[in-house]
């Protein structure tokens, strides 16, 4: 690990601050699963951090969840964003919290370290999935468009939170969990050299002249635009190829009823057939038993 980034498990992962800048990590270990790495971070408090992350290794389908701990939560893990990774979309294995929170938070807000002295924590758990997840949006507020998202993600046994270990009897482990532990730094901390987020084929941050931060804002926010548009193009992909295969599958099924009901009319009619040759043949004794009577 360096002093700005943790790697595990062919993930990385890093603290950004608001102006982009990634931020010194401290000591870390790892449990004797292996799944769980711990990383010491010193920040004063209130600061202003984000999580992100990238895949360093073979593209994956995965589910990525944030989880916030400190006094507002009562040392109770608590869901705040999620992000998701997608074999199909190679701009989707590398992510961010920020433009990725859960209501009722901002969307683009920062994560913050504790006000108060209690220790917090924030933890990133990535969970591999089977397929590449579709996401869809719905619209809860007609007047803001402020929308929420549903994830359609299909999990692999081994990570399935559901699940519960045969072992632990506790819900399955994710594939690989970074928690960060805060502590109040003794001192301010200086600015370390900024630092932009990393490209899916470096591993560590690259320093960036601040002149610049205007310049990587506006291109961050046009890839954000592009992940957009061609997210939506994926779905509507999806939605046309599910509509050609509803469309097939109803032409299937007016098929088989044309066909259920064509050979219900055949035995119909070969039930009509034995039955008048029934009859024709009783009314031919009939006449022979006149005859003789």
């Amino acid at each position: 690990m360096s002093d700005y980034v943790v790697g595990h498990r062919g993930f990385d992962v890093w603290l950004t601050g608001e102006n982009h800048t990634a931020l010194k990590l401290g000591q870390s270990s790892l449990n004797a699963e292996g799944n769980r790495v711990r990383i010491q971070v010193s920040l004063e408090r209130e600061t202003q951090y984000a999580v992100e992350w990238c895949c360093i290794s073979e593209p994956v389908n995965a589910v990525c969840t944030v989880l916030l701990s400190d006094g507002t939560t009562g040392g109770k893990p608590r869901k705040v964003a999620d992000e998701w990774m997608s074999t199909e979309d190679e701009e989707t294995q590398k992510g961010t919290t920020v433009g990725r929170m859960n209501l009722p938070y901002d969307r683009d807000a920062f994560l913050s370290t504790p006000s108060a002295a209690e220790a917090g924590s924030v933890a990133l758990e990535i969970r591999r999935l089977k397929e590449p997840p579709v996401e869809t949006q719905s619209i809860i507020d007609s007047h803001t468009g402020v929308a929420d998202w549903f994830l359609e993600a299909d999990y692999l046994d081994s990570d399935d939170p559901n699940l519960i270990d045969p072992r632990t009897h506790r819900a399955m482990p994710a594939f690989v969990t970074f928690l960060f532990e805060f502590k109040p730094a003794d001192r301010p901390k200086k600015v370390s050299p900024r630092k932009p987020r990393l490209a899916l084929t470096n591993q560590i941050p690259v320093v960036v002249p601040r002149a610049a931060s205007e310049a990587h804002d506006h291109q961050s926010r046009t890839e954000q635009i592009e992940q957009i548009q061609a997210k939506t193009a994926r779905k509507r992909a999806l939605l046309d190829a599910i509509d050609r295969e509803n469309q097939k599958k109803a032409k299937q099924i007016e098929d088989l009823e044309e066909k259920a009901m064509a050979r219900a009319m055949d035995a119909v009619d070969q039930s009509l057939a034995e039955k008048k040759k029934e009859s024709a043949e009783l009314d031919a004794r009939l006449q022979r038993i006149r005859e003789l009577a």
